[in-house]
């Protein structure tokens, strides 16, 4: 049976912006119920072993201990509804106990995780995110195979490629779709934010010892293998990426770790029904906030990566302003002292958030990558739909958008939920149908009522939970 608790405060998320939140309402004199899925604070940015010293670093890593902030890791939020100001939320702990949570003051800082590309071989084992592989390097000291290549877009190959040299594997080839020449645009973002240059220039001396090739413009199109991957192709690829006939060239490998960036996870704030908006940087359905990080409902709050993709620095401040704003409504911090810190923030999330857009800009995927696909391709893993399937269905069966190709081929029905395939889907019937992804394609892979797995024991134990999930 479920036992239904009010709480203060509930943050949903232990990554930077959800710490940064906790720390900061703690000090305003909240008491806080802090709910994550991981097994210890940190998130993706701060993921890190048992006994790390990265807690020393970092004050939020520390908040958990604080008598005011009751802590549950290893727990899931499975259903979430909102009825006249009231956020019910129904949790999972451990598979093994539900608990009901009601609030009037909510702090989304659910995260992000890998952004997917489907590509003919990407099912192979030994084909893997770069979150994944980091996961296992840095949570659990572990390396997935002895030769790596490291490819897709983004500031976040750079650290995974440099964790896996410094654990002393052999990065094969760091391969990334973008150029350099494309700061060149960009360098007032790096001006105000001259930390992460320095950052750059401390990764590519430590790249350059360890002799690994870089291949800009460049993407990994295809895996092979028999029971794992082998070799990998390597192409060269325009800005639309579209591949230069000509290019290809084979790499060997035992892992190939590909990430795309990132995608908010908006399972929660989808199922309270917080209005989201199509970010038009890198096409990712984000939520709607104002300047305070107050969404749409009133007395919930989203901060970090689920209100736009922006990296660990941005999430902080994101996480400390959704947290003020919302101490002060409820009254724990006087007017005068909220609007001047208010003011700070601002301005330095204004900074930060160029750097962000930067980066977005720079890094955006561009929809030639649908060119690299083969019939047999498999776009949803968990249900084994290919690429030639789905386009049978639009071609067919009449398949318009995203929601008819569920309906129709059963893609993004499986353990995942669309997590991994929606937003590839989405643009894969857009692009057929000769049309731009709209906002309504991404908020239908985006809502899940029963948002994680739960054990039929528990849902039939007596839990009011599904009176939120009718769909």
């Amino acid at each position: 049976m479920s036992r239904a608790i009010t709480e203060q405060v509930v943050v949903i998320g232990a990554g930077p912006a959800g710490l940064a939140a906790a720390t900061a309402l703690i000090k305003a004199g909240a008491r806080v119920l802090l709910v994550d899925a991981g097994e210890r604070p940190g998130g993706q940015y701060w993921r890190h072993s048992a006994g790390s010293a990265l807690a020393a670093k970092h004050e939020e890593l520390r908040i958990i201990a604080h008598p005011n902030v009751e802590y549950l890791a290893r727990t899931n939020v499975w259903a979430a509804t909102y009825r006249e100001g009231v956020s019910t939320l129904h949790l999972l702990l451990d598979r093994k106990e539900e608990r009901e949570v009601n609030t009037r003051a909510l702090i989304l800082a659910t995260g992000a995780y890998d952004r997917s590309l489907p590509f003919p071989g990407w099912d192979l084992p030994g084909v893997m995110t770069t979150g994944g592989v980091q996961a296992l390097l840095k949570g659990q000291k572990r390396l997935a195979g002895k030769e790596f290549v490291v490819a897709g877009t983004g500031p976040f190959l750079l650290p995974v490629a440099i964790g896996l040299i410094m654990a002393g594997v052999e990065v094969k080839a760091i391969v990334e779709a973008s150029r350099p020449t494309a700061w060149a645009t960009k360098l007032n973002a790096l001006k105000q934010n001259g930390g992460k240059l320095n950052d750059f220039v401390k990764f590519q001396k430590i790249i350059r010892k360890a002799k690994v090739k870089v291949h800009y413009g460049s993407a990994i199109i295809a895996a092979h293998g028999t029971n794992g991957v082998e070799r990998v192709t390597l192409a060269k690829i325009d800005r639309k990426f579209k591949v230069k006939p000509g290019s290809e060239t084979k790499i060997a490998c035992d892992v190939l770790t590909v990430g795309w960036g990132f995608t908010p996870d908006l399972s929660v704030a989808s199922a309270l029904g917080c209005n989201t908006r199509l970010e038009p940087r890198d096409g990712s359905l984000v939520v709607d906030v104002d300047e305070r990080q107050a969404t749409s409902l009133p007395g919930v709050y989203a901060a970090g990566e689920a209100a736009g993709i922006g990296g660990s620095a941005l999430a902080l401040t994101t996480g400390r302003i959704a947290a003020s704003s919302l101490a002060h409504s409820l009254g724990l911090v006087d007017s005068t002292n909220f609007a001047s810190s208010l003011t700070e923030l601002v301005e330095k999330r204004r900074k930060q958030q160029v750097f962000a857009n930067a980066l977005l800009e720079i890094y955006r995927v561009a929809d030639g990558w649908m060119t690299w696909q083969e019939e047999s391709t498999i776009l949803c893993r968990c249900e084994e739909v290919s690429v030639g399937d789905l386009r049978e269905a639009i071609t067919e069966l009449g398949v318009t958008d995203s929601k008819s190709a569920k309906s129709l081929t059963r893609v993004g029905m499986g353990m995942c939920q669309g997590r991994v395939c929606s937003q590839a889907v989405a643009e894969f019937v857009a692009k057929e149908c000769n049309r731009k992804v709209s906002l309504k394609d991404l908020q239908s892979g985006a809502k899940r009522p029963v948002i994680t797995p739960i054990p039929l024991g528990l849902l039939a134990s007596g839990t009011n939970g599904a009176d939120g999930i009718d769909g």
